[in-house]
């Protein structure tokens, strides 16, 4: 093995950005906010909680839409976190699992105001708080807006199943790829 680490020169991506960069002026009291409502609902283990605080949603939605109005941009950051809260559920859960939470997702979509049902997941209500002024704020046609997400959300369930039929062929020796 070399002694010396090996230089990799990586390209200057932003050399020729078109867009100025620009942060919108209610990122400070919008992230606050809205971490601290994120954080009341207590969705995550101390681990996930980590990464979540690592990544900084706020900062990204704020970037995204630097003119924004600030109801905007906090509706645009509770919803970054019910991806990324889904995403969380998703990857440590099997396919049934995110398949339930995906059903409380397309629920929610299609009815925001709806009463969170006794001993529904906290996701539910993450996910309601996210959706629920967004849904009220769209202009154009909520029925197309709702099929949209159906169909990204039952992909993120047809994902996991298929993951946990490799994970079952890996458990009983059998060759996890699937024939074309």
């Amino acid at each position: 093995m070399d002694a010396h680490p090996k230089m990799i020169d990586l390209l200057d991506t932003m050399i020729n950005w078109p867009w100025p960069c620009a942060i919108n002026l209610h990122f400070e009291d919008v992230k606050v906010e809205v971490d601290a409502s994120f954080r009341k609902f207590e969705a995550l283990n101390p681990e996930a909680q980590e990464a979540f605080d690592k990544c900084d949603f706020a900062l990204l939605t704020i970037l995204l839409y630097p003119d924004a109005p600030r109801e905007h941009m906090q509706n645009g950051c509770d919803l970054m976190n019910v991806f990324f809260l889904l995403e969380e559920y998703a990857d440590t859960e099997n396919g049934s699992v995110t398949k339930e939470l995906v059903d409380i997702a397309l629920d929610v979509l299609h009815n925001p105001h709806k009463i969170q049902p006794e001993g529904e997941s906290t996701f539910g209500e993450v996910m309601r708080h996210g959706i629920e002024d967004i849904m009220d704020m769209i202009s154009y046609n909520k029925g197309q807006v709702a099929w949209n997400e159906d169909h990204n959300l039952i992909s993120i369930v047809m994902l996991e199943l298929s993951l946990d039929i490799d994970r079952l062929r890996q458990c009983d020796g059998l060759d996890s790829t699937l024939s074309r």
